[in-house]
């Protein structure tokens, strides 16, 4: 597809991209005047799903760097792209009464242009792509809603819930066994599963 342009609102420090059609992903470039600092430690990203007839769901807010980096084990090679998936492995599809809005945003880069281009799939999905961060300082047993994965990092120490009854508790060396190249692992969950994390002071919540 066609690089398409987008407006900065260069005083507002700002730029949105609206996805109306099927789509897997999307790639954004953007120019930087001379002298200008670096975008990427201080972009941050917000994707809505907007809808006519129903409040708007946020899917993400988060910074970029971060973003990018909880989602790494699921796309190769995303530390280092402009990539913005909508959903995993499939196209979304958005019905007439919807439409996904980015929204990007920085605070000292001089952001002088913006592209962006629209990557598309062969199969389809109705299941967006939503990775919601969780401060576990407070209360550390969590309810994973109707998420289905859950993005733990290096600090944890094991997590325990129940399943069917039964009292389950992994250790962190149990968690990691199966983890080859990160030192962050994904766990499959269940919808309004309570889940106890011991060690670390954050986690993500991710439907896919």
């Amino acid at each position: 597809m066609i690089q398409s342009n987008v407006y900065v609102n260069q005083a507002g420090k700002n730029a949105q991209i609206e996805i109306k059609d099927p789509a897997h992903s999307i790639v954004f470039g953007a120019s930087l005047a001379a002298g200008s600092p670096a975008l990427d430690p201080e972009l941050q990203i917000k994707i809505e799903l907007v809808s006519k007839n129903r409040p708007n769901q946020v899917l993400v807010d988060l910074k970029f760097s971060e973003f990018k980096e909880v989602i790494r084990p699921m796309f190769k090679g995303i530390k280092v792209m402009n990539l913005i998936p909508l959903a995993l492995s499939d196209n979304l599809i958005l019905s007439a009464d919807n439409k996904i809005l980015i929204t990007l945003s920085w605070k000292t880069a001089n952001v002088t242009a913006m592209t962006y281009t629209v990557n598309t799939l062969k199969s389809n999905t109705y299941t967006p792509l939503v990775v919601k961060a969780v401060d576990l300082t407070q209360n550390r047993t969590l309810d994973t809603e109707y998420f289905t994965a859950l993005r733990l990092n290096d600090e944890i120490h094991g997590i325990e819930t129940i399943v069917d009854g039964n009292k389950i508790y992994q250790h962190r060396d149990l968690l990691w066994a199966t983890v080859t190249d990160s030192n962050d692992v994904l766990v499959k969950v269940d919808p309004n599963q309570k889940i106890t994390v011991e060690g670390s002071d954050q986690c993500y919540l991710i439907q896919y």
